[in-house]
């Protein structure tokens, strides 16, 4: 306990130091243990937001990887689809040749069998 002497000094009893440090330390102890828990709610709290942010980076990656894969797959079906319209054109082109070829062959046939029938005597 604190007492004061004639000169109005604080003046402690020997049991008075003793109760004093005992209650300093373990409000130092209760201190000492709250800011530990606040500093472990604090790193657990950054563990958890740097794993957010691992998962999200991986994320990220798969899909940049998927886009960058679907890039891929949309040039081949380009690709693809101007070898088939001009495959396309092709056989219409070819087609038509064939048709004109056709015509061709017919109109000699006529020719030939309208001569045929021009050099056959007459009866």
């Amino acid at each position: 306990m604190t007492r004061l002497d004639s000169t109005g000094q604080a003046f402690e009893s020997p049991a008075g130091k003793a109760l004093w440090k005992i209650i300093t330390i373990i409000i130092a102890g209760v201190i000492t243990t709250l800011l530990a828990l606040i500093l472990a709610g604090i790193n657990h709290t950054n563990g958890i937001a740097e794993s957010a942010r691992d998962h999200n980076y991986e994320q990220d990656q798969q899909i940049a990887l998927i886009n960058a894969q679907a890039k891929v797959v949309d040039a081949r079906i380009d690709a693809l689809q101007r070898v088939s319209d001009a495959t396309v054109a092709s056989l219409q082109t070819m087609a038509l040749q064939v048709s004109k070829d056709q015509d061709t062959i017919q109109r000699v046939s006529d020719t030939q069998k309208q001569l045929l029938q021009s050099q056959r005597p007459r009866r």
